[in-house]
């Protein structure tokens, strides 16, 4: 019987490769679901979450498990977080031995949209989107392994004023007369999840340790934030995060691996552990000036 020996959050100190006799798994089909299951929003409301595709619905602030609204007065409507597709298609994806990723490699995970519009309050002051990621081995053929524990992730989020000139924006919009960019800023322990599987079942032989590395793969530009972008969050410089234009829609795509051995992905990839299996992510506003 192949048995999955443990499950843990690998830290720097505990990412020692396992020694064994035993052939690794080359190949997985996983799964993925990402929900959103709580949020908080600065007039002190805490809509009870409805049915999928429910927001907006006109109300100040709103939440469904795959999207949050909120904000009034808006020409372009509230602003909404939302998540294109909770639930992909499971796919399969090749275990990297070589901390060398190729396409086959790479899992794509859901997918966020950031519908940034002038609003005036209420404005989105916290949230949870709650990911899992399941694996089965493929070849060599295993059972379903359980689903990995949730991760939490903080997000810093600052609604920016809506300043037409854009002359004291933190960060310069892109477009002149745009009005300032909003600001995210991750927070948290940003090491990738691991788990140990014995290929052969019980026996002497050593189960053989994964590690699952997430980063994006399209879309926002995640990045080392300039200082006055961090401290308008509370954060300290060398922050990191991404930003998303005034009246625009910013998307972004997260993708994971499996590796055999521990992978440093290269500055501003490790820095990418936002969304998707394993992730669960918390959003953190400071309230919009128009």
């Amino acid at each position: 019987m192949r048995v999955l020996r443990s499950l843990v959050v690998a830290g720097a100190a505990a990412m020692a490769a396992s020694v064994s006799a035993t052939p690794i798994v080359t190949q997985w089909q996983y799964s993925i679901a990402s929900v959103f299951t709580a949020a908080t929003y600065s007039d002190g409301s805490l809509p009870a979450f409805g049915a999928p595709g429910s927001c907006p619905n006109g109300n100040a602030t709103c939440n469904s498990p795959n999207g949050l609204a909120w904000g009034t007065n808006g020409a372009q409507g509230q602003s909404r977080l939302t998540i294109v597709n909770t639930q992909p298609p499971p796919g399969v994806v090749n275990t990297d031995t070589n901390n060398i990723l190729t396409v086959g490699e790479i899992g794509p995970g859901p997918i966020f949209t950031h519908f940034n519009h002038p609003i005036n309050d209420p404005v989105l002051l916290s949230a949870v989107v709650s990911s899992t990621l399941t694996l089965q081995p493929l070849a060599p053929p295993g059972p379903v392994l359980p689903p990995a524990p949730p991760v939490v992730f903080n997000i810093l989020f600052n609604e920016t004023p809506n300043e037409a000139n854009g002359a004291n924006c933190i960060v310069p919009p892109t477009v002149p007369g745009n009005g300032c960019p909003d600001i995210f800023v991750l927070s948290g322990n940003f090491n990738a999840g691991s788990f140990f599987y014995d290929t052969d079942g019980p026996g002497p032989a050593t189960p053989d340790q994964y590690f699952i590395q997430i980063f994006p793969i399209a879309g926002g530009d995640l990045q080392v934030l300039p200082a006055a972008a961090c401290a308008s969050v509370g954060a300290a410089p060398g922050c990191v995060g991404f930003i998303t234009q005034e009246n625009a829609d910013s998307e972004v795509q997260f993708g994971f691996a499996i590796t055999a051995q521990p992978f440093g992905i290269p500055e501003p990839g490790v820095l990418a552990l936002l969304a998707m299996g394993l992730v669960g992510l918390g959003f953190t506003s400071r309230r919009r000036r128009t």
